[in-house]
């Protein structure tokens, strides 16, 4: 999106282009997850964190995000569990609800905060008796150069 030539604002849309009228009908509704790798920044030292730079703007989110619709009204907690392959649970998130979109980020660390391997982990969305899932893929970690 353009800002009349003084910016331009980038932004994930995937969820919108997945929503339907049948997910609108939905009481609840997890999109596909894009796959994503963890980013490490390799840039230490004061230049970095001093020195000359062009102006930048904050990077989206180090992590997965897992999109959610709610078509119903109310403020359930929305609960997701992400498990491995082999099925063993390696996180727990809680969004707060209510009707419409949200989004929440997995930082692609286990309860105990150390990065997961890559591959496939499985998301489920639960919300009282109803459960979704999605798989998502993690990619190995992305180190970003110096700079």
């Amino acid at each position: 999106m353009g800002t009349h030539g003084r910016g331009a604002f980038v932004t994930d849309i995937t969820p919108l282009q997945e929503l339907t009228p049948e997910i609108l009908s939905r009481d609840f509704f997890l999109f596909t997850p894009e796959a994503k790798g963890r980013r490490v920044e390799s840039g230490w030292g004061n230049f970095r964190l001093f020195g000359w730079r062009q102006v930048t703007t904050p990077n989206e989110p180090n992590g997965a995000m897992l999109d959610i619709y709610q078509g119903r009204p109310g403020d359930q907690t929305l609960n997701l569990t992400i498990s491995d392959g082999s099925g063993t649970k390696v996180r727990a998130l809680e969004v707060a609800g209510g009707q419409g979109l949200h989004r929440v980020v997995w930082d692609l660390r286990d309860e105990e905060r150390r990065p997961v391997e890559p591959g496939d982990y499985t998301v489920r969305l639960v919300v009282g008796d109803l459960m979704q899932s999605q798989v998502l893929t993690v990619k190995p970690p992305v180190v970003l150069p110096r700079g």
